[in-house]
């Protein structure tokens, strides 16, 4: 049995604890730490966990706890990830991983030094549909990526109060890209390699976001040449926490040279919605209007290593493999210090109105 303890009991806290009540045959949570103690009463509750305290020390120096969730503000990710895997624990941390690829840099060299596993929750890794739509392209049935969008729309002021840290650059490091965009960004890496150049414009527009906090952002990226993509690929950014009424929103658009994929989602719920194909060798669904364009098909979900079609129960699940076999994880603290990079080169080309050159990796 991989025993979890958990720092902090936020909203996302919920999805992590849920997962792991799912996972019972696998893993239990045994410790959690939170500042606020109306929060810790009710999760530990809820979860039948009696060892909790406003601590974070609870979780980590608990010689009975295996593995450390952490989904706290995005500012202390760095310091409790480091002091986690000092004490011998594997840790899952909250995206974004850190508030500058600095900290990530120095949690990566922590595990590596503990020789632990660090795992970023980069939770949409592991949905059925976005697994279908890497292996599509990586099989080249999409032919070469060309181009593509990515939209990441919130309504803020819906679900913001004004004093919520997420308005605070000093407790969230950044605005829109670093909560929000950041699932999207990190998907296009895992789709289409490295990133070499960014182009971007931001503002601030909602006077009640604090000063460094962005809630529009649009960016143009190019992505490396590679054997797959010979001439790179340009992806548009766009993002925004001023999407009036609607209460989340990430969609897509990738165009090959034998095919596309998109997705639109709905406008009044919290949704993922299908991924839908047009390519070469595929016949449109007879449903479609007819016409010289023919139609989209529904992507079939790739359920590989996915077995509960939850992307946060799975992500769980690959977090304890890799812990009990020592593997690299699919979104692992290296890996995602590339997203770091990304979403620190955007911020740096927004604020110098400049094209900004990613490392090579």
């Amino acid at each position: 049995m991989f025993r979890l303890g958990l720092i902090g009991t936020g909203g996302f806290a919920g999805a992590h604890l849920r997962a792991a009540r799912t996972l019972a045959d696998r893993t239990k949570t045994v410790a959690l730490a939170s500042r606020s103690l109306e929060r810790l009463h009710k999760r530990a509750e809820q979860n039948a966990v009696t060892r909790f305290g406003t601590d974070p020390g609870v979780v980590i120096d608990a010689p009975d706890v295996d593995g450390v969730i952490i989904c706290t503000p995005h500012q202390s990710h760095a310091e409790l990830a480091i002091r986690a895997l000092a004490a011998g624990k594997h840790v899952l941390v909250e995206k974004p991983m850190a508030i500058s690829s600095a900290e990530g840099e120095a949690m990566v060299a922590a595990a590596t030094r503990a020789g632990r596993v660090l795992m970023v929750g980069q939770c949409e890794r592991y949905h059925r549909q976005h697994q279908a739509l890497k292996r599509l392209i990586d099989a080249g049935e999409l032919g070469e990526i060309r181009s593509g969008r990515i939209d990441a729309l919130q309504n803020a002021a819906a679900f913001l109060p004004k004093d919520h840290w997420l308005r605070d650059r000093s407790a969230a490091g950044g605005g829109i890209l670093w909560t929000v965009a950041v699932h999207r960004l990190d998907l296009l890496r895992w789709w289409l390699g490295e990133p070499a150049q960014v182009m971007a414009f931001s503002r601030r527009i909602d006077p009640a976001m604090g000063e460094g906090v962005d809630d529009l952002v649009l960016a143009t990226i190019r992505f490396a040449s590679s054997n797959r993509f010979a001439s790179g690929v340009l992806i548009e950014v766009f993002a925004s926490w001023g999407a009036w009424r609607l209460p989340y929103s990430e969609s897509l658009m990738l165009l090959g040279d034998r095919g596309l994929v998109h997705a639109l989602p709905g406008a009044t719920a919290v949704q993922f919605p299908r991924l839908q194909v047009a390519r070469a060798g595929l016949t449109p669904p007879a449903t479609d209007f007819p016409s010289q364009f023919g139609g989209f098909s529904d992507l079939p979900d790739d359920p590989t290593g996915l077995p509960t079609g939850d992307m946060v129960t799975d992500q769980l699940a690959h977090f304890i493999d890799c812990c009990l076999t020592g593997s690299e994880p699919r979104s692992s603290g290296r890996d995602n210090l590339g997203t770091l990079r990304l979403l620190e080169a955007i911020e740096a080309a927004a604020a110098g109105s400049r094209l900004v050159e990613l490392p090579r990796p």
